[in-house]
């Protein structure tokens, strides 16, 4: 049996990867909004209320799925301390406008998409 630190560990470095990925792929397209981390943050919000609230985790039994799905891909894969960052280093460069929208932004639509994906996975039990 996997212990659980390596089911995050595993999830985590999948997710990181992933989130790179993301990040090359939108680096143009990042130059004056961070389009890569609230892309991520957006779908993350969304997937990880699906997972949560789905039956595909539900049950002891599938503790190491929910561990590498949520707190290791999942966590791995969205990030707060970039966003926090990305919003710091707009308002430090003066761009106010572009860092309040994308802070407001950015927390308006991953709680939507957080509880679109409640919904959705709620449909699934």
């Amino acid at each position: 049996m996997v212990p659980n630190v390596l089911w995050v560990a595993l999830g985590g470095a999948l997710g990181s990867g992933c989130r790179y990925w993301i990040g090359t792929l939108l680096a143009e397209k990042s130059q004056n909004f961070p389009w890569a981390t609230f892309s991520v943050n957006a779908f993350g919000s969304l997937a990880l209320g699906f997972l949560l609230a789905s039956s595909l985790l539900s049950g002891d039994q599938k503790l190491g799925l929910k561990l590498f799905l949520t707190v290791g891909l999942m966590g791995g894969f969205t990030t707060y301390s970039t966003f926090s960052y990305e919003v710091l280093s707009l308002m430090q460069k003066g761009a106010w406008t572009t860092g309040a929208t994308y802070l407001l932004t950015t927390l308006l639509v991953c709680l939507l998409a957080s509880a679109s994906g409640f919904f959705l996975g709620r449909q699934f039990l």
